[in-house]
């Protein structure tokens, strides 16, 4: 779903920077291919005909603003999604290989710490720590 409106965004903002194109191809030929180069440079064309009714660029300026402001919360939105998506499956991995598992694993990390440095395996650290002084 939110893919689909991500495109329906990017088609309608499409149109709207070919509509703002338009309308600053006919002020201005080269202003138009820098817009197109430089999107930026529209706000001079917006700044300087504000007032000029026939030649403003207000609506496809603004429209296409908030079209790609549309975009981008749409992205944030499918991105926390898939990301609440990744954290639940990631738990649920985590939770079924200590299930089972927790003993034998505890028991191998104390035999390689101990071989490695004379420490034990502390699992609540989940690193070798030195043992307890006696």
């Amino acid at each position: 779903m939110i893919v689909f409106l991500v495109l329906l965004f990017a088609l309608a903002m499409i149109g709207s920077y070919i509509w703002l194109l338009v309308r600053i191809w006919k002020i201005s030929i080269i202003g138009a291919i820098l817009t197109f180069l430089f999107w930026p440079v529209s706000i001079y064309f917006l700044v300087t005909f504000w007032n000029d009714e026939e030649s403003n660029i207000k609506a496809p300026f603004f429209g296409n603003l908030i079209l790609c402001g549309g975009i981008v919360w749409l992205a944030m939105v499918a991105g926390k999604s898939q990301y609440a998506k990744h954290l639940e499956q990631a738990k649920a991995e985590h939770q079924a290989q200590t299930d089972g598992t927790a003993g034998a694993a505890k028991s191998d990390m104390d035999a390689w710490c101990a071989k490695q440095d004379g420490a034990v395996f502390n699992a609540a650290l989940g690193t070798c720590v030195e043992p307890p002084a006696r």
